[in-house]
């Protein structure tokens, strides 16, 4: 993928927001519209990707030395638990994330012949899901 043209493309289309941010910044341009705030996660996932594909291109010694590598602030793991509704060319269902067996949160999820979307839940919807299905007890499905 050429995420140098989907960069310039995604910053001109987002010229007048804060693409730093998701909302909670003050002013008139942060996004309003699910589509502004997807195109912005976008944004960031394809800068990310293009900064470990130029550092890879690098020998170790100038990887260490450059200022495009961010260490990371942590890597943790989550366990996620999903629950299939359906399968197919309509496959649906939920996903429930936890860490430690404590419930972290979950999404409703939809996928049509090439299509996923997923729509994340509140906290007191993830937990219907997970008491609904899960019967409050997560141990029970490890493997």
């Amino acid at each position: 993928m050429d995420y140098n043209k989907e960069i310039t493309e995604l910053k001109t289309e987002l010229k007048s927001f804060d693409v730093g941010h998701l909302g909670k910044v003050a002013g008139e341009n942060k996004p309003k519209t699910a589509e502004e705030k997807r195109k912005i996660v976008l944004l960031g996932t394809y800068e990310e990707l293009k900064r470990i594909e130029d550092l890879n291109k690098m020998s170790e010694e100038e990887r260490e030395e450059s200022n495009e590598y961010r260490e990371p602030l942590s890597i943790e793991k989550e366990e996620v638990y999903k629950i299939l509704l359906s399968w197919g060319g309509g496959a649906d269902g939920f996903k429930l994330r936890f860490k430690d067996g404590e419930l972290l949160g979950g999404v409703y999820f939809m996928a049509d012949w090439g299509e996923y979307l997923e729509q994340d839940l509140s906290e007191e919807e993830a937990n219907e899901v997970y008491n609904f299905y899960i019967f409050g007890d997560v141990s029970s499905f490890k493997n």
